[in-house]
């Protein structure tokens, strides 16, 4: 049997002084990240800031699952799923921080091609 390392979030309803906490260092580590695991590793320890931002909102919690492994040799860096419901579930990669994700014509740039494709496949 395989364990999973989930994590399950308090509703938003009931977690706004959690969510004051957790603005200035969202947007502190947003504005330092110089790469893709430093931002992997800090919604890992706070799963809520996404499961609070992919979640519906009317389940009674969320479950935050980093590193979900997809049929064949595909990883997204997380999956949100509203539960008990089950009635949405989000797919999210995350890219190298500093490389932008469009081009200057405003089309999709590389980085952003392989997470679309690699969530879509």
């Amino acid at each position: 049997m395989t364990i999973l390392k989930s994590a399950v979030c308090a509703p938003r309803h009931k977690a706004e002084d959690r969510a004051t906490q957790l603005t200035p260092l969202i947007i502190d580590q947003i504005e330092k990240a110089s790469n893709e695991r430093g931002l992997l590793n800090f919604l890992r320890d706070k799963p809520e800031i996404l499961g609070w931002r992919f979640s519906e909102g009317i389940s009674p919690a969320t479950i935050v699952r980093p590193e979900f492994e997809l049929p064949g040799k595909s990883r997204v860096d997380f999956m949100v799923i509203d539960c008990p419901q089950w009635t949405q579930l989000n797919l999210i990669e995350l890219e190298d921080p500093v490389k932008p994700p469009f081009t200057k014509t405003g089309k999709y740039g590389e980085k952003l091609n392989d997470a679309v494709r690699q969530t879509s496949e």
